[in-house]
């Protein structure tokens, strides 16, 4: 599984805005929280969480590519509400979330997806 490192430079930085706080409870505060990231880092690898988020459309009678040039756009959408509160987004092309998929189906195992229009499948061990 991935993990997410604490960088000795984010701690630092961490450590010297601790004093220029407006109180020293906020001050010493920080300093705990950096002595804290410190031995997080040291001894731990922090996992990180993904989130998938699946845009549907139906196919209405116009076709199936008035439903793709719809999904899409809320997907864009989508991703930049999430961009404004901060969130790491992006829209996925089919191959690309064909992989994300079959990845998370089996998040230790993952198993090469095919192309978008492909079943997801893995074989039996």
């Amino acid at each position: 599984m991935p993990s997410v490192s604490i960088s000795a430079p984010a701690i630092e930085r961490l450590e010297q805005a601790a004093s220029g706080l407006p109180h020293p409870a906020l001050e010493k505060a920080a300093l705990e929280h950096a002595a804290f990231l410190a031995d997080v880092a040291a001894s731990r690898d922090l996992l990180f969480r993904q989130v998938l988020v699946v845009i549907r459309e139906p196919v209405p009678r116009t076709g199936r590519d008035t439903a793709a040039a719809r999904a899409l756009r809320r997907a864009e959408a989508a991703a930049r509400a999430l961009a404004a509160a901060g969130v790491a987004a992006r829209v996925l092309d089919g191959t690309e979330a064909a992989a994300v998929i079959a990845a998370a189906c089996d998040p230790y195992n993952p198993t090469p997806a095919g192309t978008a229009d492909s079943v997801i499948t893995r074989s039996a061990l």
